[in-house]
């Protein structure tokens, strides 16, 4: 359980049908009616939004009072709807060396919109840092809005290549997260940094690589705008 001074939430993984109908139903309160993206997988009629990814994801589930406040997902590349989905999305090509089963990939951020407060969130990437890591993931990819840059920067997730223009979302960032990179973790102050410390997070892949990556973005970035 995570706890604030009077508002106590928990966090569990989805198990059952219901948990996945009560995702689904927040999802669509938060995606279409909040923010009126014209998601082609939305049931209208039923008011949820799901897809195949769920079928393979590792869903945390936030609640307060018995009532769901947010969802995350975290899909691996080793799955086949999720390599589908992602491997060219996420330019996967320029990581050949590390095994899919170490890949994850967080989606579908929901969170109610009177429950949008730094107890809720941390507590659902905290959530999703902890089951990725203990279940082998090393890297985890995300997409977010310009407007949530910020906040997954400060987790330290960082840009690695061009943005992304999605037909319903818009732009989209492009995002990686070295999960044992405890050095930057720390200099970005990111909440992950005392988890991995609690969970004696050990290095599983040379860095070397992602920073060669990090660094080409950062000089593509440059030129472009000079």
């Amino acid at each position: 359980m995570i706890n604030s001074t009077c508002n106590p939430v928990t966090s569990k993984i989805a198990k059952s049908k219901h948990d996945l109908e009560r995702i689904a139903k927040l999802r669509y309160q938060v995606y279409i009616e909040e923010q009126g993206k014209p998601y082609s997988e939305a049931d209208h009629t039923n008011k949820s939004f799901g897809d195949v990814l769920d079928q393979e994801a590792t869903l945390v589930m936030l609640e307060k009072q018995n009532t769901l406040v947010g969802t995350m997902r975290l899909n691996y590349l080793s799955t086949s709807f999720a390599y589908t989905q992602y491997y060219d999305f996420f330019e996967l090509r320029k990581f050949p060396d590390i095994p899919l089963k170490t890949i994850g990939v967080c989606s579908r951020l929901a969170v109610s919109a009177n429950h949008r407060n730094g107890v809720v969130r941390e507590a659902l990437f905290s959530a999703i840092y902890k089951e990725g890591y203990l279940g082998g993931y090393a890297v985890c990819f995300a997409a977010c809005t310009p407007i949530l840059f910020r906040l997954f920067k400060a987790y330290g997730f960082r840009e690695y290549t061009t943005s992304y223009i999605d037909p319903v979302v818009g732009t989209l960032k492009r995002l990686l997260l070295i999960v044992d990179d405890i050095e930057h973790l720390k200099v970005v102050n990111s909440p992950f940094y005392t988890i991995a410390m609690e969970l004696n997070v050990q290095p599983r892949f040379n860095k070397k690589l992602f920073e060669q990556i990090f660094l080409d973005f950062r000089m593509e970035n440059e030129a472009h705008n000079t």
